[in-house]
C-alpha cells in the first residue's frame, strides 16, 4: 500500500543505499519506523521493488529475523524485516 502512495504522487518508497542517505534518513526520523523500498522474494532473496537486488544493506542486530517480506528503517537508520500487513509510515522520494 506504501507503494502506490509513493507512486500516486509520481513517487517510489525510498531506496537507502548509501551511508549518506542511510544518514540523511536516520537524521529525519525522530524515533519513528518508516517503510523503505525494498521486499524478500519467494526464493529469500531482498530485491527493491523494480526487481534489481539489494547490495548495500544496513541490516540493525540479529536481523532479518524472517519476521517479514518487507523492510523497514528504524533509529540510526538501521533495517528490519517485518510483514508487510503491518501498519507504519513510509518515506517516499520523487523519481
Amino acid at each position: 500500500m506504501a507503494q502506490e502512495l509513493c507512486q500516486s504522487k509520481k513517487g517510489q518508497l525510498s531506496r537507502i543505499d548509501s551511508e549518506e542517505m542511510k544518514n540523511f534518513v536516520a537524521k529525519h526520523l525522530n524515533g519513528k519506523e518508516l517503510w523503505i523500498n525494498g521486499q524478500k522474494n519467494n526464493d529469500g532473496v531482498w530485491k527493491y521493488l523494480d526487481g534489481t537486488n539489494i547490495t548495500v544493506q544496513f541490516w540493525i542486530e540479529d536481523e532479518p529475523d524472517d519476521s517479514g517480506k518487507c523492510l523497514r528503517v528504524v533509529s540510526e537508520g538501521g533495517w528490519r524485516d517485518k510483514a508487510c500487513s503491518k501498519s507504519y509510515g513510509y518515506i517516499c522520494e520523487k523519481i
